[in-house]
């Protein structure tokens, strides 16, 4: 994927998302600009972009996927270029039971 900024003064924001105790790409995964309509889903590579619609500025960058710990990052966004931030994100330990413990009978 190849980013070149943009000449309008907004700037942009790419990256990755993997897991951080596999290294793998996390497909699926949300990036949002936090409190704006702004945001992105990671493809099969785990890369995100979110196109040239931020004025330039700090915002707080967030990253989210299912099964893992969401992280934030705070971004500045420069006029007519691409930021780049990329996340590792920690799984969540799951507990997962195939049916509910229930007593046994005593018919």
């Amino acid at each position: 994927m190849v980013f070149e900024p943009g000449t309008d003064g907004l700037g942009r924001v790419a990256g990755s998302v993997c897991d951080r105790k596999t290294g793998g790409p996390l497909w699926g995964a949300a990036v949002e600009i936090w409190n704006t309509d702004f945001g992105s889903i990671t493809d099969e590579d785990g890369r995100y972009i979110i196109e040239e619609v931020l004025h330039p500025g700090r915002y707080t960058l967030v990253a989210s996927c299912v099964g893992y710990w969401g992280d934030s990052a705070l971004v500045e966004v420069k006029p007519g270029s691409t930021t780049v931030i990329d996340f590792r994100l920690r799984p969540t330990e799951v507990d997962i039971r195939l049916g509910p413990d229930v007593p046994e009978s005593k018919h």
